[in-house]
């Protein structure tokens, strides 16, 4: 009966540590990809977005609290296995000559996906816009209605009728477009978007996404937009 018991309280910690990596392994991909086509953070606030109950802020804190403690079984789990660990990476490094051609190509598909990722390479570009794309699309039913400078909210088009004595934005969902697309939309040149922008220190060309400039440079896209038609930010187009 002792033994029994033994065998319940006993930890075997190399097998907790595998099977907690795989288990939060799963999570954190999930996570990933709902993290991955999830709209913007206002738009899901302001919705009550939600997947599988969680809604946008508590599959953030999911993926990062899964992501933190699995880094730490991680280091549990090398310590525990750092013998066998180092008696087979010794091993193999005697026979890699055998692997020359895989560790080769292993080196460079990392080198290319990171260098590439950075870099805004297609089709590693493609991906992230794919997914901005997604998110942004979430918003294409909605307007923003502006409240004051500083507070917004986001409304369902059949509710607008109701709304009244508020300046309205019908063309939310910026940060999908490029700057020659606001351009056209807005009458503007491309000439002076560039220069309008370059007056903020912003380096762009015309084939920029307006949610990677906002992004990179801490602007949000509809500040983006102001700047490329001479707005000066914090302030909105009278209604006529």
């Amino acid at each position: 009966m002792t033994q029994k018991y033994q065998r319940w309280y006993t930890i075997r910690w190399r097998n907790l540590a595998s099977l907690f990596l795989a288990l939060s392994g799963i999570i954190i991909s999930i996570s990933g990809i709902v993290l991955f086509i999830a709209p913007p953070g206002r738009y899901a606030h302001a919705v009550d977005w939600r997947i599988l109950g969680l809604d946008k802020g508590q599959w953030e804190a999911a993926h990062t609290m899964f992501s933190f403690v699995a880094v730490i079984f991680a280091i549990i789990h090398v310590v525990i296995n750092w013998k066998s660990l180092v008696n087979y990476l010794w091993k193999r490094t005697k026979q890699a000559y055998r692997l020359k051609r895989e560790l080769t190509i292993s080196i460079a598909l990392i080198l290319i996906i990171g260098v590439g990722t950075v870099m805004a390479w297609p089709p590693f570009s493609t991906v992230m816009d794919w997914g901005e794309a997604l998110s942004d699309a979430w918003e294409s039913s909605y307007s923003t209605v502006i409240i004051d400078e500083h507070d917004s909210l986001l409304v369902d088009e059949t509710d607008l009728a109701d709304v009244d004595d508020f300046v309205i934005e019908t063309d939310g969902g910026w940060g999908r477009y490029t700057i020659a697309d606001i351009c056209v939309q807005q009458n503007v040149t491309v000439e002076d978007a560039l220069v309008r922008l370059a007056s903020y220190n912003i380096d762009a060309d015309e084939e920029a996404r307006i949610r990677t400039l906002a992004d990179s440079n801490g602007y949000e896209p509809s500040e983006i937009v102001d700047i490329i038609q001479g707005w000066l930010l914090g302030t909105t187009e009278d209604s006529d």
